[in-house]
């Protein structure tokens, strides 16, 4: 049984403009999951669904095989249970300072002072960014307000982090650093799931992928086996990202055998093309 699945979701903008379109969707737990498509294709409004913030006009999201709510006691567990950090990282920040920002989620839910006091202090170690607990919100570059607003999901403790187009906006080491804190909070149980229209990222960081387009997902399934589909990734308007060209072209040359792994690192790369002498 899937941890979070849409079912035959239909959102339509005012203006007859139709977001999505009988949309199925489902999220495993324990797996890193991508949601691939092209700027504008309607990704965000996909998760907006996921957390409830969005509801469609027909259709169904079920948490644990059970058909999620729209009374208010319904949003709060499922929001506590499936986080939502939006691309723009300004949307999800008020409070004075940091720390501030990241205890409103943990005092929401009616926890005492002392849990909301460790949740936080947790959190933002886990960010990386204890050192700016006491900083304003309206202080902080692009990347640290993005961290702050992952680090008050965090201590919330969801199963599930959707993240709209996370490294947005960073620079190598922002985004190289941002993937670690992720895989960090993976190893602590939390259910990865992102949006983005990068490919290259998207089959470096992922396990699976859903790739998105005009309203519906295409196919879902193992990334490597799913973007080998050169007629899928025409259709949605994206790339083949090069280590899986990489991969492929070795295998037609006898270089890597057909049950030997496609390189997913720029190491692997690396030793790929050590393999066939190219220095």
């Amino acid at each position: 049984m899937s941890l979070l699945e849409a079912r035959a979701l239909v959102h339509v903008y005012p203006g007859n403009v139709r977001a999505l379109d009988g949309l199925n969707f489902r999220i495993e737990r324990g797996k890193r999951l991508v949601i691939l498509g092209p700027n504008g294709a309607g990704k965000t409004t996909m998760l907006l669904h996921l957390n409830g913030t969005l509801r469609p006009q027909s259709g169904e999201v079920m948490l644990d095989g059970e058909v999620m709510g729209y009374a208010a006691a319904s949003l709060t567990a499922w929001r506590r249970r499936v986080g939502l950090v939006l691309q723009n990282a300004d949307d999800q920040l008020f409070a004075p300072s940091v720390a501030e920002d990241v205890s409103f989620g943990p005092l929401n839910l009616g926890l005492d002072e002392a849990e909301t006091r460790r949740r936080v202090t947790t959190a933002l170690a886990a960010m990386h960014i204890s050192h700016l607990a006491e900083r304003s919100t309206h202080m902080l570059s692009g990347g640290q307000k993005r961290r702050v607003a992952i680090a008050g999901l965090v201590a919330m403790q969801p199963e599930i982090l959707l993240l709209d187009e996370p490294t947005a906006g960073l620079d190598h080491e922002g985004t190289e650093d941002l993937l670690d804190v992720l895989e960090g909070l993976e190893r602590d149980g939390t259910t990865l799931v992102f949006s983005t229209h990068d490919v290259e990222l998207a089959y470096r960081f992922a396990d699976e992928v859903a790739v998105f387009e005009g309203g519906r997902i295409l196919a879902q399934g193992p990334i490597a086996a799913t973007l080998t589909d050169t007629e899928l990734v025409k259709r949605a308007k994206l790339g083949t990202p090069f280590l899986l060209k990489l991969g492929l072209r070795a295998r037609e040359l006898g270089i890597l055998g057909p049950d030997e792994p496609m390189p997913r690192t720029p190491a692997a790369a690396l030793r790929l093309l050590d393999l066939v002498g190219v220095k």
